[in-house]
């Protein structure tokens, strides 16, 4: 007999994922099945996961409203690999099977994309443990299939999902939370693993004795430079991407330059120097790297140290040693992230940023992109509170009641861009 878990599944199916239907879509949550969550997934539903309120809608899907999930899924976006291809792999795979794998409904029109589906025991209901999950199955896939997770919506615990395009894989397979992260200890074993063989590791040989240059090139490609929570990436026809609450972005000082001889103006990075706290910041910053990222290892973390001392900082007065940021990179290791919760407390946060994309697609500035995104989330807001079974007049009294002041005339313009004739409400409601 299957163990069942609580899971929320729209109420309509979505044939296309780019519908403006998506924005005000209702969800459900109840008590499934995985079988019954792949019938969801070939049905089309979009599923999520769990909130404080049993029926809701995108507006309610925030961490604050966030309460657990069963569900692990990771996207594989623009991959070289068919999901063909890939489920031959996974199929065989002796670690870290999925539970599910499908097609998603842009595959094969954007590039090969599928989603693989990790079913849990037991639901996980700290943000930081379900982060410390997905980035261990993103890692494992990464050495598996050599190719870099080019999308982490998945890592988002507010984020729902499309079901699936015409092909879904069950291989029945579920995990305890163990057995993805190895054990609830991990963090701290790692610690004691990395401080225990630090003479056998190449990095570290090289960190010491290669140029700040050198070191910068030859590892550049194996630990990236972490400045922000990685976005989930919007389509092309959305002018804006929206910013997680949990979002973390590492502060940068940046000033205006004029160049006499081209009579232009440029942005450069303002350096911090001695007597700025560099030492401060650089361990500051640190523990924020741990925060976006928590299963971030040491020689990741001291990477991005050197790296951001390098470009981001003077080595004037009071020098800074290699074996100095070494030891706030391991000192900032060791530090119990609990006691900086207030970081991310304090960081200034945007609703959204503008999609650079839409930009290129429609040759448009930012600043005119802004304008179109703010009426497109004014849209998906409107979609978020409007009811086809109410007429015009009681959903404008919806809308008013939810602090969403528009006129008759506005209503009707929605409904017109949003193809919402009585034709399309009828199919809709059926």
């Amino acid at each position: 007999m299957e163990n069942t878990f609580l899971c929320s599944i729209s109420t309509e199916s979505i044939e296309d994922k780019d519908t403006s239907i998506w924005s005000y879509l209702q969800y459900e949550t109840r008590e499934i099945t995985t079988s019954e969550l792949m019938q969801a997934i070939e049905d089309k539903r979009a599923f999520a996961g769990v909130f404080n309120k049993r029926e809701f809608t995108q507006k309610d899907k925030t961490i604050g409203n966030w309460k657990q999930t069963n569900i692990i899924p990771v996207d594989f976006d623009n991959r070289k690999m068919t999901f063909d291809e890939f489920a031959k792999m996974t199929e065989t795979a002796e670690r870290l099977k999925p539970t599910i794998i499908y097609n998603t409904q842009n595959d094969g029109v954007k590039g090969n994309r599928y989603r693989a589906l990790y079913i849990l025991n037991a639901p996980v209901t700290e943000v930081e443990t379900y982060k410390r999950c997905y980035d261990k199955v993103v890692s494992h896939w990464e050495r598996v299939t050599g190719e870099k997770n080019k999308d982490n919506c998945g890592g988002v615990v507010t984020q729902s999902f499309a079901g699936a395009k015409d092909k879904v894989i069950y291989y029945g397979v579920t995990y305890d939370v163990k057995d993805l992260l190895g054990d609830g200890e991990e963090h701290r074993q790692s610690v004691e693993r990395e401080r225990a063989d630090i003479e056998r590791k190449p990095f570290l040989n090289d960190f010491f004795k290669l140029s700040v240059i050198d070191v910068i090139e030859k590892y550049i490609g194996i630990y990236p430079s972490i400045e922000s929570t990685p976005l989930t990436q919007a389509d092309e026809e959305q002018a804006f991407i929206l910013i997680p609450d949990d979002y973390m972005q590492i502060k940068r000082y940046w000033f205006q330059s004029e160049d006499v001889v081209r009579g232009s103006t440029y942005t450069q990075i303002r350096k911090i120097r001695d007597g700025q706290h560099r030492r401060k910041k650089l361990f500051i910053n640190a523990i924020i790297r741990r925060l976006i990222m928590p299963s971030i290892s040491f020689n990741h973390l001291l990477f991005n140290l050197l790296y951001e001392f390098h470009f981001y900082m003077i080595n004037d007065g009071n020098t800074i040693t290699r074996k100095d940021i070494y030891n706030i990179a391991l000192r900032a290791y060791k530090a119990d992230l609990s006691q900086y919760e207030e970081i991310r407390e304090r960081q200034k946060k945007h609703k959204f940023i503008v999609n650079t994309a839409y930009c290129i697609k429609h040759g448009i500035s930012k600043n005119a992109a802004k304008r179109i995104a703010i009426m497109q989330m004014n849209d998906a807001r409107i979609g978020e509170c409007y009811d086809f079974l109410k007429t015009e007049k009681e959903n404008l009294q919806t809308l008013w009641d939810n602090g969403i002041n528009i006129s008759p005339r506005t209503l009707k313009r929605w409904k017109e861009r949003n193809g919402l004739t009585k034709k399309r409400n009828s199919k809709i409601m059926s």
